[in-house]
């Protein structure tokens, strides 16, 4: 075997990154092939038969077999889109009639008017009042949180107030 040869590993890797570049330019037909369920078992099998010769081969042609199903949904919406399209444009009128009824007893009753009636803008006896009558004294329950210096005589001589302990270690003078 000469230098200038091709392993079966990149035989098939180059495949199937020209798989995955000619996916768009497949013909129609090919697109709706890939519809049937054998075909995704064909697929699925064309995988694993290429798992043995390699890592990057096997992921490369999973890959392109991902994208032939993505590319075959992609243009299954793109012709649904297009037939849509294809009608002709309702007019404003068409678009105000009603929808056929889903259900034989379903009824749609035309809309009521709302009542006018005019409010003034100013507060009157009806409202209500804004009037704020305090229960008792405050309740702000805050304390005054006590605090120490940073000097370690004051710092020493609070934490044996509160019972914290004495803080003079063996090496302190």
């Amino acid at each position: 075997m000469s230098s200038t040869a091709l392993s079966t590993e990149s035989i098939i890797s180059i495949a199937a990154v020209a798989w995955m570049v000619g996916l768009p330019f497949f013909p129609s037909p090919v697109h709706q092939a890939l519809r049937h369920p054998f075909a995704a078992f064909v697929l699925l099998a064309v995988v694993l038969v290429v798992l043995p010769f390699g890592t990057i081969p096997g992921v490369l042609v999973l890959l392109a077999v991902l994208l032939t199903f993505v590319e075959r949904n992609r243009i299954t919406i793109k012709n649904s889109l297009l037939e849509k399209a294809a009608g002709e444009p309702a007019t404003y009128q068409e678009q105000l009639k009603p929808s056929l009824p889903m259900d034989p007893n379903e009824v749609h009753p035309l809309p009521t008017t709302p009542s006018y009636e005019e409010h003034p803008f100013m507060p009157n006896d009806e409202m209500g009042d804004n009037g704020f009558e305090p229960v008792a004294q405050s309740q702000d329950e805050k304390n005054v949180i006590q605090t120490i210096s940073s000097t370690p005589e004051v710092a020493g001589r609070f934490f044996m107030e509160q019972g914290l302990g004495n803080t003079k270690l063996a090496g302190d003078p």
